[in-house]
């Protein structure tokens, strides 16, 4: 494809196919944002809602208590796996690369660890 037939081709899109594209980078933007926001808000978070000092031994200690606790209400070890992997920042392409599977498969993993996670906050209050 020639630069000119891809400009043509880019600037003959549809209404639908600017929608679809823009669905498609919305879905990659929230991706990345999933991604990131567990490194960023939960060593603030857990302290903040136990009422904690951030950055005291006492805050870490309550984050990693909790996040060990969650990951122990995984009973199956692929999902700890992704579960772990999605804290370290790994994207959902990176996670499904790691496994051998397609991102879909990741992403309903996630959907099943956030349901079980869910369940734990519910039945601890």
């Amino acid at each position: 494809m020639t630069t000119e037939t891809a400009k043509r081709t880019f600037l003959d899109m549809n209404g639908y196919q600017w929608t679809v594209i823009f669905a498609a980078w919305l879905g990659w933007g929230f991706d990345i944002f999933d991604s990131l926001l567990m490194n960023y808000v939960a060593p603030n978070a857990v302290p903040t809602l136990l009422g904690l000092t951030i950055g005291t031994p006492e805050a870490a200690a309550c984050v990693a208590e909790e996040c060990a606790r969650l990951l122990g209400a995984l009973d199956d070890p692929n999902l700890r796996a992704i579960a772990l992997w999605k804290m370290e920042g790994y994207t959902n392409k990176e996670i499904a690369q790691k496994i051998g599977r397609v991102e879909g498969t990741v992403e309903r993993k996630l959907g099943l660890i956030r349901d079980i996670w869910k369940g734990q906050v519910r039945s601890d209050s």
